[in-house]
């Protein structure tokens, strides 16, 4: 989720030219794509070094609680960038 993120950010400040869009759309759709490659393996290690479903879930509900977090963060600098 945070690296979805990493893209909306790229995204919201990417220039604004016409021509760009596809651009952005594109690095926000790489970024989403690479975390949902990442996070199955990542979860898998997790499962077998803890021998427990529970961790992966914890830590994916910790993700998705900083994902929340920065989206209010991203929220505020796309209405500031809108005031310009």
């Amino acid at each position: 989720m945070a690296i979805a993120l990493l893209g909306v950010l790229v995204f919201k400040n990417s220039p604004t030219e016409a021509g760009h869009e596809p651009v952005g759309a594109a690095e926000v759709t790489l970024y989403f794509g690479a975390g949902q490659v990442i996070s199955p393996w990542i979860s898998g290690y997790i499962v077998d070094v803890t021998r427990s479903y529970s961790v992966p879930f914890m830590v994916s509900a910790a993700a998705g609680f900083a994902g929340a977090a920065l989206s209010l963060i991203l929220s505020e600098g796309a209405d500031m960038a809108t005031k310009r």
